[in-house]
């Protein structure tokens, strides 16, 4: 394990009880393109997520965790619990809380609610763009994407699994991993217009696909 940094001793300090390092810090240990950071938390005081430049930093409390596993959120729940490495905290109750994830039944609430995020993160994408908002409508294009792709693989009575297993299973790796980069080499709202459009064009499209096969090989 890399020694803690200052954003995480400043998680510590804060009190956080669980701190999870995800995304390419664990992916690409030599040269990580950002840092995924999950703080979990015992009381029920709400924080901020923040971003600080290739710092992007969840902050959760353990209730607020549980909501999420209970709708199986890929974003808040799923990834972070499967591709996490524990930085601060106990691994038991990590594994604890993976063994809670596995465990949760699947339901047409939970299929619901991934739609219903993922079409709200497409319109949220929109209204970004518009306000030349890039760095911001590219994320919420990719939160779109797997909400999606999450509510069809579970459509199927799938099991809980990463992001990037459901994304190749819809042939929609290629996307995610564009949107993901492009994210990645911003450092700020300065994207071009013309690749967002043409990137949010390609999710609406792709949405659609995802929708086509979920369908096809859905259980009667």
């Amino acid at each position: 394990m890399q020694p803690k940094s200052e954003i995480e001793g400043y998680l510590i300090e804060e009190g956080a009880a669980l701190i999870l390092r995800y995304g390419s810090w664990i992916t690409e240990k030599l040269a990580p393109n950002d840092h995924d950071l999950v703080a979990l938390y015992r009381s029920k005081e709400r924080r901020k997520n923040f971003e600080l430049a290739h710092w992007d930093v969840t902050r959760l409390s353990i209730q607020e965790l549980n909501q999420y596993i209970r709708t199986l959120d890929p974003v808040y729940a799923t990834e972070p619990l499967l591709t996490g490495e524990v930085s601060y905290g106990s691994q038991w109750e990590l594994d604890a809380l993976r063994n809670t994830l596995f465990e949760t039944e699947l339901s047409q609430h939970t299929v619901h609610y991934n739609m219903s995020e993922a079409l709200s993160e497409f319109q949220q994408a929109r209204h970004l763009r518009q306000q030349e908002r890039h760095a911001c409508s590219l994320r919420s294009l990719t939160f779109c994407l797997s909400h999606w792709a999450v509510a069809w693989w579970y459509a199927n009575g799938k099991r809980p699994t990463t992001i990037n297993d459901v994304m190749t299973e819809y042939g929609v790796e290629a996307l995610y991993g564009e949107l993901r980069s492009q994210i990645q080499t911003i450092p700020t709202e300065e994207a071009p217009a013309d690749v967002v459009k043409r990137l949010e064009q390609q999710v609406s499209n792709s949405i659609i696909g995802v929708e086509n096969q979920g369908k096809s090989v859905r259980p009667k």
